[in-house]
């Protein structure tokens, strides 16, 4: 049976704030008609906002560009749950809840290739959705079952802070950052 995508129905702005998401409709500029682009949340590009990701129902990752085109899958894990692109658009980090119950977290480039695993030593069951800070630094949500984490990761440099920790049955949701 297929999982289904966790998705938190956030409102998404492209950066010079022209078209916005929510769900799986995109409305953009200049009264253009919204369009629905199916089931599930959709991820804008950055900075800009002219391609947009999806994560299925069956778990894969697809993308199209905003005014056209088909959906293409750009998988890079065997099972998506959440992604984000990078606010440079040049990389989209995906996490998945493997079977034997470990957290995935993978970055890959723009397109889905050169795939490279960013999550090492870490012990959480659950890794809740990304989100990219304006620098670069990735925060994620890390669920250990007894408590949550919010890490932040600088990806290039390999540096993994813990930047919060709440005990369960508290927990982190809804992280944003400043698009600034």
């Amino acid at each position: 049976m297929p999982r289904a995508p966790r998705t938190n129905g956030r409102i998404e702005w492209a950066g010079n704030g022209d078209r916005v998401v929510v769900g799986g409709t995109i409305a953009l500029s200049g009264g253009a008609a919204p369009t629905s682009l199916g089931d599930g949340q959709l991820i804008l590009s950055r900075p800009v906002g002219t391609a947009v990701l999806r994560v299925t129902s069956e778990g894969k990752l697809e993308k199209r560009d905003v005014t056209g085109s088909d959906w293409r899958d750009i998988s890079f894990l065997a099972h998506h749950e959440a992604a984000v692109y990078h606010p440079a658009c040049r990389s989209i980090v995906s996490s998945d809840t493997n079977d034997d119950g470990s957290a995935t977290l993978a970055i890959a480039d723009n397109e889905g290739r050169d795939l490279r695993p960013i999550l090492a030593n870490e012990s959480a069951a659950h890794v809740g959705e990304a989100v990219f800070t304006a620098s670069g630094a990735l925060l994620f949500t890390a669920d250990h079952g007894d408590h949550v984490d919010l890490h932040r990761l600088e990806i290039d440099a390999g540096r993994l802070t813990t930047v919060a920790s709440v005990r369960a049955p508290a927990t982190i949701g809804n992280v944003t950052t400043s698009p600034s």
